[in-house]
């Protein structure tokens, strides 16, 4: 009897502490993430023509707070790093914003490309004037890396202690993609390459990058320690147009996949088998652009541009801050700003 009595009382004693381990650790997301559902009051369709004789009237809801890329600050959860479509002045400005104070830090006015962040909190970007700086995540430190106006798209390395960008043509030097160290040992290597996206492994020294032939532009892998060089897929190239089939590309931090965006959508394709899929497919009310890959999760950050017709021949651009999980295939908006 002893024996029983004695079980009962271990058995609840050992229930009312899981409970109590269960009610003092909850888990939760400083960030409101509302799920997204493309089809639910948002489906593809047309636009209707546009209104004669002199089109539409753009108009954007708020200019300071239509988000095209974005990134978890990897010093604070509660920060993101964002990039706004330019305004008025026509500069595309990045700031870090905190969801849970509302400060905001200005950071830079940049131009047609994507920052890249490294774990340490190190912000390298390209500006309006095609010159390439870096700057901490909190503001300070502003440093000017190069100064002949002819780079674009930097990237930090997988030490995160050097840089790839592209480097334009001028004078008597030819177009390529340039490592350049930032700390530590000095190095500076140069490859040829015909455009300027590419994207960089996370966990070698490898680069993809964009080389053209002709009316067609492939992605080549190439290894900067064996100087190996894999084509791995193609896609259309017009030489007169200032649109880019393979744009904004990134890595998986595993490195098992690569993704783009273009005017269909944002695709993924797999480095071993070389299969493509779309990850997520424009329409003619609503397109995906700018994924970005966040350090050590498996997520894409990207930017949704909505477009809704209104009267007055007014056409609505709205932008929308999303994620979506690589791993269950789901999309959600961030609503960062409320």
């Amino acid at each position: 009897m002893m024996h029983r009595v004695l079980l009962i009382v271990l058995s609840f004693l050992l229930l009312a502490s899981c409970h109590k381990k269960k009610t003092e650790d909850p888990v939760e997301d400083p960030v409101p993430i509302v799920p997204f559902v493309p089809d639910t009051g948002l489906k593809c369709q047309a636009l209707p023509a546009a209104p004669g004789p002199f089109g539409w009237n753009d108009s954007i809801t708020n200019e300071q707070e239509s988000i095209t890329a974005f990134l978890k600050n990897p010093l604070n959860t509660n920060e993101f790093i964002c990039l706004v479509k330019g305004d008025i002045t026509g500069y595309n400005q990045l700031f870090t914003y905190n969801v849970i104070t509302k400060n905001k830090i200005p950071l830079a006015n940049l131009g047609n490309f994507l920052p890249s962040v490294n774990k340490n909190g190190w912000i390298v970007f390209s500006s309006v004037d095609n010159n390439l700086f870096r700057v901490k995540s909190n503001g300070d430190s502003l440093i000017q890396i190069t100064y002949n106006k002819t780079c674009l798209d930097p990237k930090w390395d997988a030490t995160g202690k050097a840089i790839y960008y592209f480097q334009q043509a001028y004078s008597n030097i030819l177009s390529g993609i340039v490592k350049l160290s930032i700390s530590g040992p000095p190095s500076n290597i140069t490859f040829p390459a015909d455009l300027p996206y590419h994207a960089v492994f996370r966990k070698s020294d490898q680069v993809i990058y964009l080389k053209t032939a002709a009316t067609e532009v492939s992605l080549v892998q190439k290894n900067l320690i064996t100087q190996a060089e894999r084509y791995l897929v193609s896609g259309p190239y017009n030489p007169k147009s200032e649109t880019v089939y393979f744009s904004n590309l990134c890595l998986d931090n595993n490195d098992e996949n690569f993704f783009w965006s273009n005017s269909l959508g944002i695709f993924k394709c797999n480095l071993a088998t070389l299969k493509i899929d779309t990850v997520l497919k424009s329409c003619p009310n609503y397109s995906y652009t700018n994924p970005l890959m966040p350090l050590d999760e498996s997520e894409l950050t990207l930017s949704m541009q909505v477009l809704k017709p209104l009267e007055n021949s007014v056409l609505l651009h709205e932008y929308k801050a999303m994620k979506y999980d690589l791993v269950y295939k789901t999309l959600s908006e961030v609503r960062i700003f409320q």
